[in-house]
């Protein structure tokens, strides 16, 4: 017997059988694409940590070499491409700008 069905000697895939397919796939889907999104989120929320640690080091190199903290702004940094030659990052979860805390020489918030 050529072809697929061995009781009814029939070729081709019933539309019952392709549903079936599309509704498994689609079950497994729902199970896998909010894990996606959620890898999304700590990877942004990492990399959000990561801005924050490389602002505190250029701040306290800026200190080092001045005997002062950077400005609340972060405009002192900004203004010498010794410190950010692209610019000083912003957020990637929220698309904020970093602010300073001169008094810990902390960057303010962002603990996502």
């Amino acid at each position: 017997m050529i072809g697929g069905g061995a009781c009814f000697g029939r070729r081709g895939v019933s539309y019952l059988e392709v549903l079936a397919c599309v509704t498994i796939i689609g079950v497994i889907s729902l199970v896998i694409v909010p894990r996606l999104g959620r890898g999304k989120e700590k990877a942004m929320s990492a990399a959000c940590q990561l801005n924050v640690e490389m602002i505190e080091v250029q701040a306290t190199l800026f200190h080092r070499r001045t005997g002062r903290w950077p400005n609340r702004r972060l405009t002192d940094l900004e203004a010498n491409a010794d410190y950010f030659p692209d610019g000083i990052p912003v957020c990637p979860v929220d698309q904020s700008a970093y602010t300073f805390d001169t008094g810990a020489g902390r960057v303010n918030g962002h603990q996502h």
